[in-house]
């Protein structure tokens, strides 16, 4: 699977923006504040993201070790990408 893959129904946002692929959601997710992404509702949106996306199980488990990471080492970590 791949970012541009759409979803089988479009999600429709509060703001009436329209979210039709996985890319679109991607960078929705990313355009949030980071603060935000700490939310457990986000943390799965994001997990299940990735998972439709095919991203490895390798890239997910390192997801969530800079999850569970302090917030103090997240900010230094260079070697997670989103």
């Amino acid at each position: 699977m791949s970012w541009d893959q759409c979803f089988d129904r479009p999600v429709v946002l509060p703001d009436g923006k329209t979210l039709r692929t996985l890319e679109d959601a991607r960078l929705y997710i990313l355009a949030i504040p980071t603060s935000e992404h700490e939310a457990i509702a986000w943390q799965v949106a994001i997990e299940a993201l990735l998972l439709a996306a095919g991203v490895s199980d390798a890239e997910i488990e390192d997801h969530e070790r800079h999850r569970a990471a302090p917030p103090a080492r997240r900010a230094t970590d260079k070697t997670h990408s989103p």
